[in-house]
């Protein structure tokens, strides 16, 4: 349906269109056809001209209102986290005693709904929802907060096969397994017709149900069933899930607290080998780090 603005609104079926555009432009209808036509919004209230706004336009917006969004949420970030960024000393850090009341986080989350309401079916609507998650999460109510539900049944009905929705998914289960991420992951399994979500649902609940020994047998099940089903998918950049998961099965099965801890070959200071398995029976500290 298209709306032509009027003095009142009128709404317009799709298959009016080539008649309406050949009357507005002078066109002969038959040529229509022939024609593709972007999404449009026809709009405007008190203009005789109607305004034809494409997909790619609808993103550009929708991208600006984000970027200039998350450019104010880092700025007020900054602001209230200055006396840490300002202090010299841990000693300094350490005595800081920030008001809580005066997070501004809370005051963005209304912000980024209502960015999320201006320009559906976006990509960036879908961040910003995201953006909602995130930051609702950190409020005194957590994972039970208006927001937070308000923004997964905003997902869950305009947006169970977008696209975009994947690069909100593919790291849910650092998130944590609070009850409504969880309910999340399993309707988008369910529900979800767009396979990469799917896949990323399907691996992210894996991960959450791994961290408990009594959903352990159910995430196994999972990450077999991404490795059978999605392993083609591209879970990060040049990695596909196939190719991931590997690693997360062998996590699973073996280093799960209670399992004999698998060896460790490496070089000690003095350019000797050294194996972890020489040091059963004592208390053993493993430092991993990375410098980069």
């Amino acid at each position: 349906m298209f709306r032509l603005g009027s003095a009142l609104p009128v709404e317009i079926p799709s298959r009016s269109l080539p008649l309406l555009l050949s009357i507005a432009l002078g066109i002969p209808a038959l040529a229509l056809p022939a024609l593709v036509l972007p999404t449009v919004v026809l709009a405007s209230a008190d203009q005789s001209e109607s305004v034809i706004v494409t997909d790619e336009e609808r993103q550009k917006a929708a991208s600006k209102a984000l970027e200039i969004l998350q450019k104010e949420l880092r700025a007020a970030q900054d602001e209230y986290y200055r006396p840490y960024s300002e202090a010299e000393t841990d000693e300094e850090r350490n005595a800081i005693e920030l008001d809580p009341t005066q997070d501004p986080t809370s005051s963005f989350i209304g912000r980024f709904l209502q960015l999320a309401d201006e320009h559906p079916g976006t990509g960036p609507a879908i961040e910003a929802l995201g953006t909602v998650i995130s930051l609702a999460r950190r409020g005194p109510e957590g994972s039970d907060s208006s927001a937070l539900k308000k923004a997964v049944a905003i997902i869950l009905e305009k947006y169970l096969d977008h696209p975009a929705l994947t690069d909100l998914i593919r790291f849910a289960h650092y998130r944590g397994a609070s009850e409504i991420n969880v309910s999340l992951l399993e309707d988008l399994i369910e529900k979800s017709s767009h396979r990469p979500t799917v896949a990323c649902a399907t691996y992210s609940l894996a991960k959450l149900l791994g961290e408990s020994p009594t959903t352990r047998k159910r995430a196994r099940a999972l990450l077999d069933r991404v490795k059978s089903e999605f392993g083609e998918v591209s879970f990060w950049r040049d990695l596909t899930y196939g190719q991931k998961v590997d690693g997360d099965i062998f996590e699973l099965e073996h280093l799960s607290i209670g399992k004999a801890v698998p060896e460790i070959v490496g070089t000690d200071l003095d350019g000797k080998e050294m194996k972890l398995s020489e040091f059963r029976g004592q208390v053993v500290l493993i430092d991993f780090w990375g410098d980069w």
